[in-house]
């Protein structure tokens, strides 16, 4: 997932890809709160796939929220709590 997500440059590709951010994230979501242990590695993959989720959608902020909230609303605050709490360590 991460070589895909790094290998998306054309804004065109980004644009289409944007359908999918909310179930990644999602998805991500479950597998890095659920009991299975993913380890360090596995933890710092689910972080990345989440920040070039981001930067998937970036170019909409302050052009299409709609779309920003659409792909973000159901997810947004959990991720951020997760890296909060990694910066408090």
């Amino acid at each position: 997932m991460n070589l895909f997500l790094d290998g998306l440059t054309d804004e065109r590709m980004i644009k289409k890809f944007e359908k999918h951010v909310p179930q990644i994230l999602e998805g991500m979501l479950k597998v890095y709160g659920s009991q299975n242990k993913l380890g360090m590695h596995g933890k710092t993959q689910a972080l990345k796939v989440f920040y070039l989720c981001l930067r998937c959608i970036s170019w909409a902020d302050g052009i299409e929220n709609e779309l920003v909230e659409k792909c973000l609303n159901s997810t947004f605050n959990q991720w951020i709590s997760i890296c909060i709490g990694l910066l408090q360590i």
